[in-house]
């Protein structure tokens, strides 16, 4: 009878650990597919961000484009009104770009790219302010016109790259983050 007894004891403990071990196993799996999955999702909607703030982003160089035309032609505060805040909006985009594409070389080369025909076409220079004061209006449409012309095609191209490069990454995070989703369902399944 002892054996017997000693049976019912061990059987005992297995049923009550096998159980236990498998709930404890269970929420160990839950917990590390959901925060595969929150990852994955994370990843997704840092790419809807950094697709958003890239189409501001060109609005913005637009605007600022609009502002120092109007303003080199035509004198009026208002155009370096919107100049300068659409400066102030392309520099913050800028940053706010840098913090999202961090870690992706291509992207981050891009940036710079970016920033630097920023500075080039947008940024305060001299020669044009003094160009504008001595010359007419018809004479400073035709220097704005070929001196911006290669310059913005150049920032459009960048920006589209950008935006190519982004949309290829959302669609690898979306499909990503629909396997995780399906692993963690289909192993929470099984563990259930």
């Amino acid at each position: 009878m002892i054996p017997t007894q000693r049976i019912r004891k061990t059987a005992f403990w297995l049923g009550l650990a096998l159980p236990s071990f498998a709930l404890l196993a269970t929420v160990w799996v839950t917990h590390v597919t959901n925060g595969q999955f929150n990852a994955a999702f994370a990843s997704v909607n840092r790419t809807y961000n950094v697709l958003n703030i890239l189409e501001q982003t060109q609005t913005h160089i637009a605007d600022a484009e609009t502002g120092q035309r109007g303003w080199l032609l035509t004198g009026r505060p208002d155009y370096y009104s919107l100049y300068d805040t659409a400066m102030a909006a392309i520099n913050n985009d800028i940053q706010n770009l840098k913090i999202l594409v961090r870690g992706n070389p291509a992207e981050e080369a891009d940036l710079t790219q970016l920033q630097g025909l920023v500075t080039k076409r947008l940024a305060p220079n001299s020669d044009i302010v003094a160009l504008a004061k001595t010359n007419s209006a018809g004479t400073m449409a035709v220097v704005l016109t070929d001196a911006g012309r290669d310059t913005m095609n150049q920032i459009r191209s960048v920006l589209f790259r950008m935006r190519e490069q982004q949309t290829d990454l959302l669609i690898a995070r979306q499909q990503t983050a629909e396997a995780r989703l399906l692993f963690d369902q289909t192993s929470s399944l099984v563990l259930v």
